[in-house]
């Protein structure tokens, strides 16, 4: 091989590994910032960033290239959200000269790795690496008359790692390290580079900003923190003034229908001088009870709430000063809120409204220094002062919660015609656009198998019975407009006890199921509808083995005339 054909293997060989490493290298590092996983839709955008990187070849040494980097990614997330990257491309042209060393080399395919790494800051894990895959691609033989082949691209590719944002901010990704394998085969599928020779090491360039992308990450939740005046009755001081501090967490925005809460509650009160005095001439060396806070929060049901947070066992001083008087210290009660459901849209204010107090100072011999009636402490909020705790944006709902009983009758072998109840819950989108796919998720189909249906499968010798329950449905303006949801029913113990008279209790059967998609076609009401019912059910005694024939065990079912068979609507825009 004369110096010339030497020094364009050398180029070649070093601009193809590298313009790998790149692209990895862009891989993993848009991946962290991916749309967030979410049911409903996001707005996005493209990146587009380019990289400048160093890499260490065998023979060539330090080479410095270049890779673009383009990706989709959300435009805003949410605390809480997970995000992993949604489309992204890695696209490095090879030069003619990397196509010139690579047929040098005998290689006819070019494949390889590339791992990089990236930190996503207001996220965990914050550190995030991924591996590329650059799949076998095909190195062109052909020349041109100065004998030189064409240039070629490749594509890295590669599954994204997961990150949840932790923090409200700015979240940062920014690339760190990349490192790859690169392995060009020949013909005969040997690669043509020895493995010590594809593991390249690379760096990024200095003087360059390192930063892929940024995402707003919104709060869900805000602190709640409210200084009330409060005045108290105590045993020996009388009544005192305190400052009671109580702190939370609201979320800042929930829908019609949420459960929500003041977690994390603390109510913290300084107890002052003259209250310590009175504990010591007590004779209290600890302090502990409870704190009761009634609150009322608008657009929620129940409207009024009570909770009652926990005073721990806390040491009341016993050092005074100059004047006999014992030190100023505090009491901080911890509990868990009740929860409530938002009602309609809205701000829904949450304001503290009453409060009292337990306490028990005991001696140091463990006894309390108060009888229980003397325990129980009055207080009220000092008038004049805003109550009010925080506030939630209560947004409309997006979906609604199904709930059907229908009459059903079926034919049970040995047991004949028997009628009973289903009923059907789910969930359904509120609303859609044409073009969407819906579904009733969450299904559930619940039947309540009556006594002679018990009967029968004691007097066959039932322990168990297991199966599925088929419904047929209809949903107007989709496609497709009629619909099958097969919800599988575990296996469920068969009472054996019997009343007085000989029979078997009656007992319910849950089926539990996907519904299919639709796709809505079409602007209005979209009824889903429940049409048809089967089920087969296979009832088992206590050795496993089925009591009924694969034919007995099919069983037809009706709907009842003269019932609506309406689950529900969805309305399309």
């Amino acid at each position: 091989m004369d110096s010339f054909e030497k020094r364009k293997l050398i180029k070649s060989v070093s601009g193809v590994t590298v313009v790998g490493l790149v692209a990895g290298l862009a891989t993993a590092a848009v991946a962290v910032v991916s749309g967030a996983a979410v049911a409903s839709a996001v707005t996005t955008t493209t990146i587009s960033k380019t990289l400048n990187t160093t890499c260490t070849i065998p023979v060539a040494g330090a080479q410095q290239y270049t890779a673009v980097v383009k990706a989709t990614i959300p435009t805003s997330a949410k605390v809480g959200d997970k995000v992993a990257l949604q489309n992204f491309s890695i696209s490095v042209k090879l030069n003619v000269a990397t196509t010139d060393a690579l047929q040098i080399l005998g290689a006819t395919t070019l494949q390889g790795s590339i791992k990089s790494a990236a930190t996503l800051s207001h996220a965990t894990p914050s550190p995030l690496s991924i591996t590329a895959t650059v799949p076998t691609t095909a190195v062109p033989q052909t020349v041109d008359a100065n004998g030189d082949g064409p240039a070629f691209s490749i594509t890295a590719t590669g599954t994204s790692p997961t990150a949840t944002f932790t923090s409200a901010g700015t979240a940062t990704l920014t690339a760190t390290t990349v490192s790859a394998v690169f392995n060009p085969k020949n013909a005969a599928g040997t690669s043509v580079l020895p493995v010590a020779k594809q593991a390249i090491a690379c760096s990024f360039n200095t003087g360059q900003s390192l930063v892929l992308a940024t995402i707003p990450v919104a709060a869900t939740t805000t602190a709640v923190s409210k200084t009330l005046n409060t005045t108290c009755t105590i045993p020996v001081a009388g009544a005192q003034k305190y400052a009671a501090k109580i702190t939370g967490t609201l979320p800042i925005t929930a829908k019609v229908g949420a459960s929500v809460t003041l977690s994390s509650l603390k109510i913290s009160i300084l107890l002052n001088v003259a209250t310590t005095d009175a504990l010591q001439i007590l004779g209290a060396t600890t302090i502990a009870g409870s704190i009761t806070a009634g609150t009322s929060l608008t657009h929620a049901t129940p409207a009024t709430l009570s909770t009652t947070a926990t005073v721990p066992t806390t040491a009341v001083p016993q050092t005074v000063d100059v004047n006999g008087d014992g030190p100023p210290f505090t009491i901080t009660a911890t509990g868990t809120a009740p929860t409530a459901k938002l009602t309609s849209t809205g701000t829904a204010v949450l304001s503290a409204t009453t409060v009292s107090a337990v306490f028990n100072p005991k001696n140091a011999a463990g006894t309390s220094v108060l009888p229980v009636a003397k325990q129980k402490i009055a207080c009220t909020f000092d008038a004049g002062q805003s109550l009010v705790l925080g506030s939630i944006t209560v947004t409309p709902a997006t979906t609604v919660a199904v709930s059907k009983t229908l009459n059903a009758t079926c034919t049970i072998p040995v047991a004949g015609v028997q009628h009973y109840v289903a009923k059907v819950t789910g969930i359904l989108p509120i609303s859609g656009k044409v073009g969407a796919a819906v579904t009733l998720s969450s299904l559930k189909i619940s039947i309540l198998l009556s006594v002679p249906t018990t009967d029968a499968l004691q007097l066959l010798g039932a322990t168990t019975i297991a199966g599925s329950v088929t419904a047929g449905v209809t949903l107007t303006h989709a496609t497709p407009t009629a619909l099958k949801a097969t919800a599988t029913v575990p296996t469920t113990a068969v009472p054996q006890t019997v009343d007085a008279n000989g029979d078997g209790p009656a007992f319910s059967v849950v089926a539990t199921g996907t519904a299919p998609y639709a796709t809505l076609a079409s602007a209005g009401s979209a009824v889903l509808s429940v049409t048809t019912v089967s089920a087969v059910f296979n009832p088992k005694n206590a050795a496993g083995t089925s009591v009924l024939s694969a034919t007995q065990q099919k069983i037809p079912c009706s709907f009842d005339s003269g019932q609506s068979l309406v689950l529900g609507t969805i309305t399309v825009t």
